[in-house]
């Protein structure tokens, strides 16, 4: 079965470097299980501090946030995954199936990626950013 990114999906991807949209299309078409794209991918940095606040996530080093990237825009998507009846799930094993499917599509299109289901410090299955190698250090957010 072949799957295809709504328009709720694309509007929330806007502001994202382009080669994680790129990363985002091949993907769904070539997954065995259906996400979407959580909310906004940009965040300001108001934001972040606020989810720091709540618990959701633990640094101010978001790619989330356009000022942290040199390139001025979001590096990270949230996906969330559908089970196999059509509802949002939370459940690991479809985080871990999509996840895989992100990292050998990154390999066929030579994106460097990095995944929340592998941050050492917090789990965040559902976190795909491109990879630090991509900006240079000197432009992160300590």
């Amino acid at each position: 079965m072949s799957y295809h990114l709504s328009k709720t999906s694309m509007a929330n991807m806007e502001g994202c470097h382009p080669d994680l949209i790129k990363l985002a299309q091949h993907t769904i078409v070539r997954t065995r299980h259906d996400f979407g794209i959580r909310e906004t991918s940009v965040r300001t940095v108001q934001q972040q501090v606020e989810f720091l606040e709540q618990g959701w996530s633990t640094t101010m080093n978001s790619r989330h946030i356009p000022e942290n990237n040199a390139c001025g825009l979001s590096c990270a998507i949230d996906f969330f995954a559908y089970d196999k009846d059509g509802n949002i799930t939370s459940s690991a094993e479809y985080y871990k199936r999509i996840s895989q499917d992100f990292v050998t599509c990154a390999i066929q299109l030579g994106i460097p990626i990095e995944l929340g289901a592998l941050f050492g410090t917090f789990f965040d299955g559902g976190h795909v950013q491109l990879a630090w190698i991509y900006e240079p250090a000197a432009r992160r957010r300590r």
